[in-house]
């Protein structure tokens, strides 16, 4: 939801808001006044009241502790997809539990350290999960292109191979990223793809229980441009994702020299690569849209490319309210030039007073023309959004999860 600061807000906080609940380097989980579109309370875990600055300036740290597992996640949008999947996790390991354990049956060996699941394979295709079959014809049909030499974006490993269309299936029944992060949810998928290739377990899958409800897209809004994504992702493996995003960049009018490196970084998954590449066809008539690309292909750590992804879409969400007419990569966010507007995407958790955020008030003041807005991905403290009125700018909150 969008949050406009208004003169009476402005009039109160100076009046009686000196200072706001965040401090230099630890914050109160009470100070961040979530939106709906976060769950921060449930059975399935605890999220703990000392927040703390990440090492990425406008970022925060948390710490969650569920039945399973204690996790750190950096970044707000991280902590939405993880609250995810330890729901998930929380609801498989019961159901697991009620069965007695026979989902799990045969998924203790290595798929790479036996040909038993191969074997059963060729043997039952029938009994194997759906999709296993598929993923066996592919290994045959990828033999007339052996030698072409594959980019590191497309190389998958044997095991994903002959499990990962399984693992597709798997995480889009749970509503989870099959290319997450989180080790726990990895390790349940892979033993229940790995019990479906030995035939094992297949009906007891069916019967895990998540309500519908808890499902969400991977991304963290569920628009239509996430939905059609996620689509592709969950019906294509890595090499040919690679190569079906490869040939939409390039019909975008991107160089080789820039969609190669782009699709290689190992700081996009093959998932966010592709959110990437959908909001680049919304923003594509844009001028300066082109070098949006340069710049992601470009990012030297994870932060770099979360924050580029977080800015685009961002602007791609809400191309369709405004004409895009020019659109500028700065340090500080993506500012998109309007017909009637000029706005500062910037990609943060929250903007305070900090060094950061008199950074953006600094650069603003010099890039101002007319309607100025700033729309940041997270919180906007009361001061700083009384900070920017001042200077005839607005100010609108949880942009990315609303």
């Amino acid at each position: 939801m969008k949050h406009p600061i208004s003169f009476l807000t402005v009039l109160i906080l100076t009046a009686t808001f000196p200072a706001f609940l965040f401090s230099a380097s630890e914050f109160s989980l009470e100070a961040i006044k979530f939106p709906e579109s976060f769950q921060i309370t449930s059975s399935s875990y605890q999220i703990d009241s000392r927040v703390k600055e990440s090492d990425a300036p406008g970022f925060l740290k948390f710490h969650v502790t569920s039945p399973h597992a204690q996790y750190d996640m950096e970044g707000l949008a991280n902590l939405k997809k993880l609250l995810h999947e330890i729901e998930v996790i929380e609801q498989i390991l019961k159901n697991r539990a009620g069965t007695g354990d026979g989902v799990f049956d045969g998924a203790a060996d290595s798929i790479e350290a036996t040909g038993e699941g191969f074997v059963n394979l060729v043997s039952h295709p029938v009994d194997s999960a759906k999709g296993i079959g598929k993923a066996a014809r592919k290994l045959g049909q990828g033999i007339g292109g052996i030698f072409r030499k594959k980019e590191s974006g497309e190389k998958s490993t044997f095991s994903e191979k002959m499990l990962g269309s399984s693992e597709r299936e798997l995480a889009k029944q749970f509503g989870v990223d099959v290319y997450s992060e989180n080790p726990n949810l990895q390790a349940i998928l892979k033993k229940m793809a790995h019990a479906r290739l030995g035939g094992k377990g297949i009906a007891a899958v069916g019967t895990f229980l998540v309500p519908v409800s808890a499902l969400v897209s991977a991304a963290v809004t569920a628009s239509g441009v996430n939905s059609a994504a996620d689509q592709l992702v969950n019906d294509k493996d890595r090499a040919d994702l690679f190569l079906e995003n490869k040939k939409a960049l390039l019909g975008m009018g991107f160089q080789e020299t820039e969609a190669g490196p782009f699709l290689n970084s190992n700081y996009f998954s093959p998932r966010e690569a592709t959110y990437f590449r959908f909001y680049l066809e919304q923003l594509k008539e844009a001028e300066g849209a082109l070098e949006i690309l340069k710049r992601a292909a470009q990012a030297k750590s994870v932060w770099d490319a979360r924050k580029i992804l977080y800015e685009v879409q961002m602007a791609a969400e809400h191309v369709s309210e405004m004409k895009y007419q020019k659109i500028t990569c700065l340090d500080t966010g993506l500012l998109v030039e309007a017909v009637h507007q000029t706005i500062l995407m910037t990609p943060f958790d929250y903007l305070d007073r900090s060094a950061l955020g008199d950074q953006i008030l600094s650069q603003i003041s010099k890039i101002k023309t007319g309607a100025f807005e700033i729309w940041n991905a997270g919180q906007i403290t009361k001061d700083f959004s009384a900070a920017a009125f001042v200077k005839g700018v607005k100010t609108r909150a949880w942009i990315l999860f609303s």
